[in-house]
């Protein structure tokens, strides 16, 4: 038996800090509340920092808009990624491919059988060319025996000389 495990996390609403303290960290502050915190000799808030909450807020404002950007060209590829897996039918291609590869391996073993019988043929025509190697220098060896038969016994020789090759 299968059991699903989840997860779960239970959050009390509680609170965390002051409003005071929240008020400091996003800097919600008016001129006179900066004076007369600066009025504290170990207090040293400094007013440029309000033009800082503006460009942290104009640079947060850009962050988001770069997300949903982002959010929007993801999302759009991920269309596109299921437009295509829909589209093909991986049964079929990988019967295809299967089928291929049957096909493959036969031309494969009909090439091999080729490749035996034409090393067959040609090993069989060189213990010919030996056989036919012989019978010519025996030929040559009686070369000047030859020179001196006539035209009838040349073209008997010739015979039987075809008679043996054919």
């Amino acid at each position: 038996m299968t059991v699903d495990r989840k997860q779960a996390m239970h959050v009390d609403a509680c609170k965390s800090f002051s409003t005071a303290e929240a008020n400091e960290n996003e800097r919600r502050s008016n001129e006179d509340k900066i004076d007369r915190k600066n009025q504290d000799p170990t207090n040293h808030y400094d007013r440029t920092r309000m033009k800082l909450n503006f460009e942290i807020t104009s640079q947060m404002k850009d962050m988001s808009a770069m997300t949903s950007e982002f959010l929007k060209g993801m999302g759009s590829l991920s269309k596109d990624m299921m437009k295509l897996t829909k589209e093909k039918d991986f049964l079929k291609v990988q019967k295809q491919f299967s089928e291929a590869m049957t096909g493959i391996e036969l031309q494969t073993e009909r090439m091999e059988e080729f490749m035996d019988e034409t090393e067959s043929a040609f090993s069989a025509g060189v213990s010919d060319g030996e056989n036919n190697n012989a019978e010519l220098e025996k030929l040559i060896g009686n070369e000047a025996v030859t020179d001196n038969l006539t035209e009838q016994e040349i073209e008997k020789e010739l015979n039987e000389l075809k008679k043996r090759m054919g």
